[in-house]
C-alpha cells in the first residue's frame, strides 16, 4: 500500500479483527491557529493513551480568522448550558490510595463538589453530578447519565498513581484508540479497572466506536477544552506548588470518554502515589485551587465560543 500525501502531521496504525484488517488513521498538517493534537498513551483512569505536545490554550481569537476551520458546534453557535462533572471512583472502589491513606475517591468527590459550586454561582449553566456522595457508579452509567440529562460538556476528575513514587504532575486526557506510552496505558487500565492485556484485546469494541470517533466534531472540541483546562491547571497550581510538572494533553482509551457524545475530558490533577503531592491533596486549600483551575479552564473554553456565536 502506498499513500501519496502533500503533507503529513501524524498517523496511527492498528489492527482490527473479525475480519482481520489494518486501520491507518492519518492526520494532515494543521492550518493557522489550529491546535496540535497527536496520539498519546493510556492513563491511570483505565485507558490507553498518547501524549500530545502541550500548546497554548485556545483563545477566542483562534476562531475568528476567515480561513480557519470551525467545528460544527461553533458554526451552529451552540452554547454550553449543562455541564456533567464526574468524580472518579466511589463506594467500594477507592481508586488509588496514597502512602498516608488518602483515597482517590475522596479527593475527586470533594473537588467535584467545589467545582459544581463555582459553575452554579459564576456561570449560567446547569450541573449534573455523576455522583454527589460516596457511592459506586459504574463506568457505563456515567456517560449514560450525562447523555440522558443533556450535558454539553463532560469533565471527569481523577488522581493519578505510579509505581515510581517520584512521578508527579498534572495531565489532561481526551479519548483515543492508542496509548502513547506504557505509563498512559497503565493509568487507563487502573481507572478502567481492566488489565493491560484486556485493553489490548478490545478490537471489537474499538471497531464499534470507530465510526463515532470520526462522524462529528466531538474530538475537535474536546481537544480545545483539554488544552484550555490543562493550561489553567498548571498556571493556577504553580503558585501553590512551584515544582508542578506539566505533563500535557494526552489521548487514551478511557471508557467514560469513549462513550460520551459531547466534548469530554479527564483531568488527572496530581499523583497520590507521590508523598509530597498526597500531602497537598489532603488540604482543603489545595483542593479549592484545583476546583478553581478547572472552573477557569471551562470558562475560558466557553468564552472562546462566544464571539463567533455572536456573529451568527
Amino acid at each position: 500500500m502506498v499513500l501519496d500525501l502533500a503533507s503529513l502531521k501524524s498517523y496511527m496504525a492498528f489492527p482490527l479483527r473479525e475480519p482481520d484488517r489494518l486501520v491507518i488513521d492519518v492526520t494532515g498538517q494543521d492550518g493557522p491557529g489550529d491546535s496540535d493534537a497527536a496520539s498519546q498513551p493510556v492513563s491511570s483512569a483505565g485507558s490507553a493513551a498518547l501524549t500530545e505536545t502541550p500548546t497554548a490554550a485556545p483563545s477566542a481569537a483562534n476562531h475568528d480568522g476567515g480561513d480557519q476551520k470551525l467545528s460544527l458546534s461553533r458554526q451552529m453557535g451552540l452554547k454550553v448550558k449543562t455541564i456533567a462533572i464526574d468524580a472518579g471512583h466511589g463506594g467500594h472502589d477507592p481508586g488509588a490510595v496514597g502512602k498516608y491513606g488518602l483515597k482517590e475517591k475522596d479527593v475527586t468527590l470533594d473537588v467535584a463538589r467545589r467545582l459544581a459550586v463555582l459553575v452554579k454561582e459564576e456561570l449560567d449553566c446547569n450541573v449534573i453530578m455523576t455522583r454527589d456522595k460516596d457511592e459506586f457508579v459504574g463506568l457505563e452509567e456515567r456517560p449514560a447519565l450525562a447523555k440522558t440529562k443533556g450535558a454539553d460538556l463532560f469533565v471527569s476528575i481523577h488522581v493519578n498513581a505510579h509505581r515510581r513514587r517520584t512521578a508527579r504532575g498534572i495531565e489532561t486526557y481526551i479519548q483515543g484508540l492508542q496509548a502513547s506510552d506504557r505509563d498512559a496505558m497503565e493509568t487507563a487500565a487502573r481507572e478502567n479497572a481492566m488489565s493491560m492485556k484486556r485493553l489490548s484485546e478490545l478490537g471489537s469494541e474499538i471497531e464499534r466506536i470507530l465510526a463515532d470517533l470520526k462522524k462529528d466534531d466531538k474530538i475537535e472540541e474536546s481537544i480545545q477544552l483539554a488544552h484550555t483546562v490543562q493550561a489553567s491547571l498548571v498556571d493556577t497550581i504553580r503558585p501553590a506548588q512551584k515544582s508542578v510538572v506539566n505533563l500535557g494533553v494526552k489521548r487514551a482509551f478511557f471508557y467514560v470518554l469513549i462513550n460520551t457524545e459531547m466534548p469530554s475530558i479527564l483531568a488527572e490533577v496530581g499523583f497520590i502515589s507521590n508523598q509530597e503531592e498526597e500531602k497537598l491533596l489532603k488540604t482543603s486549600a489545595y483542593r479549592q485551587k484545583i476546583a478553581e483551575a478547572l472552573f477557569d479552564g471551562i470558562k475560558k473554553y466557553m468564552d472562546s465560543m462566544s464571539p463567533k456565536m455572536a456573529g451568527l
